[in-house]
C-alpha cells in the first residue's frame, strides 16, 4: 500500500519540477495528491483483500465527500 500511495503522489511532480530537483509535488496540489494517496491506497487495500470489493463503487465520490473541506466563520470580537 505504500507503494501505491508513493506511486500516486510521485505522478503529481510535473517533468518540470523534477528537473529542478523537486521530489514533492507542490504544496499548492495538496488536496489532489491527497485524493490520488487515498483512492490509489483503498485500490491496493481491496487488491490485497484488506478491504471489501464493493467499496470500489463510487470510490472518486465516496473519498471526496470525506475530505475536510476548511471552513472559516469571520471572528467577530467582543469586549
Amino acid at each position: 500500500m505504500f507503494l501505491e500511495a508513493a506511486k500516486a503522489l510521485a505522478g503529481h511532480v510535473s517533468d518540470q519540477h523534477l528537473a529542478e530537483g523537486a521530489v514533492y509535488p507542490e504544496l499548492r496540489t495538496i488536496r489532489e495528491c491527497s485524493f490520488s494517496v487515498a483512492c490509489a491506497t483503498i485500490r491496493r487495500a481491496v487488491a490485497e483483500g484488506h478491504a471489501d470489493p464493493e467499496i470500489l463503487e463510487g470510490l472518486e465520490k465516496t473519498v471526496d465527500r470525506a475530505m475536510w473541506y476548511p471552513e472559516y466563520l469571520p471572528l467577530r470580537y467582543e469586549p
